[in-house]
């Protein structure tokens, strides 16, 4: 598909930019490639997948609240594609459930309400199921004897994420992507033809009919770039990596409410045969803040720790991940007002964008092209 005909021009000439290299970056790169068009990925690191990508918990979800906002639905979608690419780009994904558990009356009562609300979503197509005390051990041998109610929802799954990150890269480069690393877009000119100029700090010069912002952390800078107003809010999740504790299935508390610092997270088993706790919710100074405290580790401790019958140890691995958090707390995909529909904006794609990339690429690829 030709969709410059006879322009000539000095500049590198593409189909598609794409800012960013990431994982919904690259999952766009490949699926825009499949269409036959030519794509080039701008990254200002070294390599791909640097930041939110590979700094998280590694878990395809089904779970994402509140249930009616993109997100939600995006997370759906996303954790059925990845079953299909998984298979077809060559990553590792390795099904499991979830335990959401409680304990003593209150929480009880409250895991009843998580159950409910969770079967009003059944057709969606993932299990639920109340489980007794008994059964509850038979399914999680290590879950601590104070637990005494737990829902099991069935389709989650773990990946190894810098795995995903570079079989994507290598796939989209086997057909025919180019890859612009340690470039940062830093100017943007559209002429009356609407075909749009990229300028980088490091003096690269690129062309390109469509651009996608895919920047994460920095996509309100970028977006700004063209003449759209963001505010992306970053916000930090330390992750503690155990080898002394082995789980069968993710493991997470129905109360989500409490310590900030300890919003949501889980005990997850991890595909080397590690264990993570984590992550934690808190404030970060900047948007390179990768630093964490005791605190945020005794935060995780006294959060998980009750959960599990055996000692955790010491942590052998801490991982901090940083969410491009914006006010509207949901996931924003949308066309450049100042530009129009040659740009799309992918602004505040947090947790859980691991889950969702695939799906946020099938929307991005049908806005540029529709059903072509």
């Amino acid at each position: 598909m030709d969709l410059w005909g006879d322009v000539v021009e000095l500049a590198e000439k593409y189909d598609v930019a794409i800012i960013g290299a990431g994982v919904i970056g690259l999952f766009t790169a490949y699926l825009l490639l499949e269409k036959r068009l030519s794509v080039v990925v701008v990254e200002k690191n070294s390599r791909p997948g640097q930041e939110a990508s590979t700094r998280n918990a590694n878990v395809i979800h089904v779970v994402q609240t509140p249930f009616n906002s993109l997100k939600s639905r995006l997370c759906i979608e996303g954790n059925i594609l990845h079953k299909r690419y998984s298979e077809i780009i060559g990553y590792r994904l390795e099904p499991l459930d979830t335990l959401l558990v409680t304990r003593g009356m209150k929480g009880a009562v409250i895991g009843r309400i998580a159950y409910w609300l969770l079967k009003r979503y059944r057709n969606w197509g993932f299990k639920v199921e109340k489980l007794s005390r008994q059964k509850i051990r038979e399914v999680e041998p290590l879950i601590s004897r104070d637990v005494d109610y737990a829902v099991l929802v069935g389709g989650y799954g773990i990946v190894d994420s810098r795995e995903l990150v570079d079989k994507l890269e290598k796939t989209a480069r086997s057909l025919g992507a180019s890859f612009m690393y340690n470039n940062e877009v830093d100017r943007v000119e559209v002429d009356r033809s609407s075909r749009i100029r990229l300028g980088t700090k490091q003096g690269g010069e690129i062309l390109a009919k469509y651009v996608v912002n895919s920047a994460g952390l920095y996509a309100d800078r970028v977006a700004g770039l063209f003449g759209d107003k963001y505010s992306i809010k970053p916000v930090k999740g330390v992750m503690a990596l155990y080898r002394d504790i082995r789980v069968e299935n993710i493991i997470a508390s129905a109360i989500v409410a409490g310590r900030k610092k300890t919003k949501g997270g889980g005990i997850i088993p991890q595909l080397d045969g590690r264990v993570l706790l984590g992550p934690t919710y808190e404030e970060a100074s900047s948007r390179s803040d990768y630093y964490y405290t005791r605190e945020s580790l005794r935060a995780l401790e006294e959060k998980f720790r009750p959960l599990l019958r055996d000692d955790m140890g010491e942590p052998v691995e801490v991982v901090v991940g940083l969410r491009a958090t914006t006010s509207w707390r949901d996931y924003i995909i949308e066309y450049s007002r100042a530009v129009g529909p040659r740009v799309v904006h992918l602004v505040g794609i947090e947790s859980p964008g691991l889950t969702a990339a695939p799906a946020i690429a099938e929307k991005v690829v049908y806005m540029l092209l529709g059903d072509t």
